[in-house]
């Protein structure tokens, strides 16, 4: 290491030959004509030209300031800004243009320094893209969809959340989900969150109520996930989709008191054949409670024998989409 530097400690030529060389970005030194007259390894590769190809090319041939552009700098000092890189297609590159001063204070040459950040704005542009597309996804989404910190404050909404809780995109951003949700439901809710940060659970639903800006109650069914970093796997936020149910419930509700007292039987079935719903008529003609019946299949309770390979074979048209065929006949059942 003695061997580098000059009686004074400083580095020697070689050194600093090494450093010039091994620097990330290529560099350029001109005369004040604005000739090439040296360049390091970088500068080589970014103009696809050799050291001894480079030397004594006008710097406007190699896509550095002409003339003009050379006393501007000398009077200023320095320039920066980006230039086209024409070696790289659709290139792109920063450039740093210093004049150099001898001991008098003459410019003496000019030293340009020139970064290749094609692939960094490549990228930018991607992600502004992306942006651009999220930002237009999350408005026009039919379901409400917000963005949360881990300590329940709205950090972006969409214009379906706004209109489902009745506050403006600025109002929201200014309040948390625990301020919006409605208290009987907020332990349930949380009580999930913590399972979520916990790592329990990589995601949940529920039903849950919203207090609306003008005081009523909103039904919603909420679906919440968190994103973690990449890296270390910590949350970081939470992803939330909301949709409003309030008049798929009120119709529910209705239709559940039309069944219960309906005079006639009513019994409803699930795709697979299970019972979802048993009115007192039912109870009454087929002598079994509602909660014996909920959850049974329905071939096992009243289907006559003869009648349940049909049964069975409606029942699969049905979850295929297709129409299931009717007996076109009454069909006698057990009943008391």
């Amino acid at each position: 290491m003695e061997q580098s530097r000059g009686p004074g400690g400083e580095l020697t030529a070689d050194l600093r030959s090494q450093v010039f060389d091994a620097f990330p970005d290529a560099v350029v030194l001109m005369d004040t004509s604005g000739r090439v007259v040296d360049c390091n390894r970088a500068a080589e590769t970014m103009f696809g030209r050799s050291r001894a190809e480079l030397a004594g090319v006008l710097s406007h041939q190699v896509g550095l300031p002409d003339e003009a552009d050379l006393r501007t700098i000398e009077r200023d000092g320095a320039w920066s800004g980006e230039v086209p890189l024409p070696s790289v297609p659709d290139g792109v590159a920063v450039a740093l243009v210093i004049a150099l001063r001898d001991a008098t204070g003459q410019v003496a040459g000019y030293a340009r320094i020139k970064r290749d950040v094609t692939a960094e704005r490549a990228t930018a542009a991607r992600l502004e893209r992306a942006e651009k597309l999220w930002r237009t996804m999350l408005e026009v989404a039919p379901t409400g969809l917000a963005l949360v910190s881990l300590e329940g404050r709205f950090q972006r909404v969409n214009r379906a959340l706004c209109r489902i809780l009745g506050y403006s995109a600025d109002q929201l951003l200014g309040m948390t989900f625990q301020e919006v949700t409605h208290p009987d439901d907020l332990a349930g809710d949380l009580g999930l969150v913590h399972r979520l940060l916990g790592g329990e659970i990589d995601q949940y639903s529920l039903e849950k109520r919203y207090v609306h800006a003008h005081g009523y109650p909103v039904w919603v069914q909420l679906s919440v996930t968190v994103m973690r970093d990449g890296d270390t796997g910590r949350p970081e936020q939470f992803v939330a989709a909301v949709e409003n149910v309030t008049a798929r419930r009120q119709a529910g509700q209705r239709l559940s008191a039309i069944i219960a007292g309906a005079s006639d039987a009513v019994v409803g079935i699930a795709p697979a054949g299970y019972v979802t719903e048993w009115n007192a008529a039912a109870e009454r003609m087929f002598g079994y409670s509602r909660a014996e019946a909920y959850g049974r299949e329905l071939s096992s309770l009243i289907v006559p024998p003869e009648q349940r390979p049909a049964h069975l074979e409606g029942l699969r048209r049905g979850r295929e989409g297709e129409q299931p065929r009717l007996p076109g006949r009454p069909t006698e059942v057990d009943a008391l």
